[in-house]
């Protein structure tokens, strides 16, 4: 954080909060939050504090925030007061600075010169302000270069296009100090934050006339928060996109585009999980059929002990047909570095299950999964009988490393499982359904010629059990009703390179889930190619040779390309992308390993 946040003097500061922080620490959590909102009132104006102790380091702290230039050096202020804030009400409150490079790339894409007088920019979760300090840094040059004095400029921004709300006071209290300070503007001058809740049914911003309505909204909206009962009821009838699921961040999504003007801009800053969670289908739904996604940025974890992805989403609000034609402008760390962005046809989206906004589906995409999805096409839903593995509910006390009378059932785990191949199984319990955490029906797991595949990874994998196996709760499986083909031949596609990039182009998760399974198109193979496939299978089985495992793997590939019409030129493209992983994990058969006859 002090990295990105304090560019000097951050063993001073730091050296100041500490002191500060072991004279409050010890109090119940309400006690501290109360003493913290007494200690920065007291930062801010200068007043000198009650307690003698940390006096000192207060006045130095205010002192130090009056030669501070937010401007050069960041958000002082609020970086002290979220570092006297305890890590448990952090997370409790979902408060965490944005990285300021993330802030600037944020602002300056929805913030352009023109009507720059007159726009009207809102940030409905301001926190101390760092999304409207960087918007006024960003429209204080148009003023400039239009002769139009600093002194004038500062109050016609602070007065007329800067808006924030937020729910924490000492907080809002932050950022009307920091836009004084970086304005010029007097503390006495009117500044457009209050303290309140953006989703409360009693708020401000429910009035939406046109005056009242806003060209830019922009911000990190809190991620997770805590909801109360009778919020959530509220939320169900008030919110379309709880239809789905109930966030914090989708619910303020919905609300600001509720107060957006028609053609306005929202740019902010959400999960990455929020382009293919089922959660947030509606919201995404709801974002297809009223906005332009202009672009989405995907900037990975940034945030300090949070572990969720981060991306950057920008709307243009639209009630034209545009958003059917519209080409959404996609950027990760490598394209941003060569400064480049993919291209997504956001009519893409639409075709997605649940709406996924896939950043990996380009035009060339697009042409391969209209070539798998045609033809004479078979599905695992209604064909096919899932099954969950067992959850122990405490593997160290059930699952072992050998065998013996107390452990003597085999149990497969995910490190068993290779393409095509289950390796023996390394581990051993006892199945005493009742001592165990969850199980699905006995019958499954004794089931012989069934599919297993596992759960989590970069690249699908599954593989055929003839003996009869239990399995882990990382090892899921399926038992196959009539498809008319060969159990090699379905187990060929499911391996194969091209479903592997239909599935991660289709459903953006490391997460093999049932539902999504059902909807991989199974391609009714012909029976010559069948009968070539379960002959190459059969090789597979037979060789400890890793090259020849390499060729036969390619070929049995070629066949699963040709049977659903991908030409070579994009057959080689699709290869190429996935082969690598399937190299590390095709390892040479070990002696007793059981494959498909």
């Amino acid at each position: 954080m002090k990295k990105n946040y304090l560019k000097r003097h951050s063993f001073y500061v730091d050296s100041r909060i500490s002191l500060i922080a072991q004279n409050i620490f010890f109090l119940h959590e309400e006690d501290q939050n109360q003493k913290i909102r007494e200690i920065m009132k007291s930062i801010l104006s200068g007043t000198k504090y009650i307690s003698e102790e940390i006096s000192e380091e207060i006045s130095e702290l205010h002192a130090f925030l009056k030669r501070w230039s937010i401007e050069t050096d960041g958000d002082l202020a609020g970086y002290i007061y979220l570092e006297l804030q305890n890590k448990k009400a952090k997370n409790k409150k979902g408060q965490y600075f944005t990285p300021a490079g993330i802030v600037s790339s944020m602002t300056e894409k929805v913030i352009t010169k023109e009507n720059y007088r007159k726009i009207r920019i809102l940030d409905p979760a301001c926190g101390s302000g760092q999304f409207l300090i960087s918007a006024f840094q960003r429209l204080l040059p148009f003023y400039l270069e239009d002769g139009i004095s600093p002194e004038e400029a500062g109050k016609n921004i602070i007065r007329n296009s800067l808006f924030g709300i937020d729910y924490d006071e000492t907080a809002v209290e932050i950022a009307r100090y920091n836009l004084a300070m970086i304005s010029g503007v007097s503390f006495s001058f009117p500044v457009n934050i209050i303290h309140g809740s953006f989703l409360s049914e009693k708020s401000i911003f429910e009035e939406k006339n046109n005056d009242n309505l806003y060209d830019c909204i922009l911000g990190n909206p809190p991620w997770g928060s805590s909801i109360s009962s009778s919020d959530k009821i509220y939320y169900r009838k008030t919110f379309s996109c709880a239809k789905s699921g109930i966030n914090t961040f989708t619910l303020f999504l919905e609300k600001a585009l509720g107060l957006l003007k028609d053609t306005g801009r929202l740019s902010f800053l959400l999960p990455e999980a929020y382009l293919n969670i089922k959660a947030h289908q509606q919201s995404r739904e709801d974002i297809l059929s009223s906005c332009i996604i202009e672009e989405i940025n995907i900037w990975g974890e940034q945030f300090q002990n949070v572990f969720a992805p981060s991306i950057s989403l920008f709307l243009q609000k639209d009630s034209s047909d545009k958003r059917k034609t519209n080409i959404v402008k996609v950027s990760g760390k490598e394209e941003r570095e060569k400064n480049t962005y993919s291209l997504i046809p956001q009519a893409g989206f639409i075709k997605n299950p649940e709406y996924i906004f896939n950043v990996k589906f380009g035009h060339k995409a697009e042409s391969i999964i209209n070539l798998i999805n045609s033809g004479e096409n078979l599905y695992l839903k209604k064909n096919a009988s899932f099954f969950l593995g067992i959850v122990t509910g405490n593997n160290e006390k059930h699952i072992f490393d050998h065998y013996s009378e107390e452990h003597p059932d085999p149990i497969i785990t995910g490190k068993d499982l290779l393409p095509f191949y289950i390796k023996n199984p390394s581990k051993y319990f006892r199945f005493t359904p009742e001592e165990l955490q969850q199980t699905a029906q006995t019958d499954y797991y004794k089931t012989k010629n069934k599919f297993l595949y596992k759960f989590i990874g970069s690249r699908l994998t599954f593989a055929y059990d003839e003996e009869g196996f239990f399995s882990l709760n990382n090892v899921n499986g399926f038992i196959s009703k009539s498809l008319l083909l060969k159990d090699e031949a379905l187990l060929a596609i499911l391996n194969s390179s091209l479903i592997q990039y239909y599935y991660q182009n289709m459903f953006f998760t490391v997460k093999v889930l049932k539902g999504n399974l059902e909807r991989i198109p199974i391609r009714l193979i012909k029976k010559d190619s069948q009968m070539m496939i379960s002959s190459l299978v059969n090789k597979l089985k037979e060789t400890n040779y890793e090259t020849e495992r390499k060729i036969i793997l390619e070929s049995i590939d070629d066949v699963v390309f040709h049977e659903y019409g991908i030409k070579d030129r994009d057959s080689y493209s699709v290869y190429s992308k996935f082969n690598p992983a399937l190299s590390s994990q095709s390892l040479s058969l070990a002696e007793g390993s059981t494959a498909i006859n």
